[in-house]
């Protein structure tokens, strides 16, 4: 019984170290790609949504995805560093959303990258700090 809990320690061990050594991920592991956002995002654009007055707004279900997504990276972004991109007071999220996807459709070349270095190069390119 010892000599089983010796060897599966030892196991266990070099599995650590080999787990430890091993290379970092690559682009391939990344979630979403460019190309990925490009599909789900595909066709949007102000007839995609309505803002209320009340500030709230409806999305196309086709689109919600997209949204969240860009406004998810958004938020993090903001929430991090605050010298990356500076969204002006009173930006609504759909100008937000516009400026992404419009981005996605000039910049096809980009599409292998991650979206979410896609999203911030598009909201830096668009909302820079001063």
């Amino acid at each position: 019984m010892m000599r089983s809990n010796t060897m599966l320690m030892l196991l266990l061990a070099v599995a650590s170290m080999v787990h430890a050594q091993a290379k970092p991920q690559t682009l391939a592991h990344v979630f979403r790609l460019g190309n990925n956002l490009q599909r789900e995002c595909s066709g949007f654009n102000s007839s995609s949504f309505t803002t209320h007055e009340d500030g709230t707004i409806d999305i196309t279900a086709m689109y919600s995805g997209c949204f969240e997504y860009i406004l998810g990276v958004s938020d993090d972004i903001q929430m991090g560093s605050k010298d990356v991109v500076c969204l002006p007071t009173g930006v609504i999220a759909s100008s937000v959303v516009l400026v992404v996807t419009k981005y996605i459709d000039a910049h096809p070349e980009e599409l292998h990258k991650s979206a979410v270095a896609i999203v911030r190069k598009a909201l830096s390119s668009a909302f820079p700090c001063r």
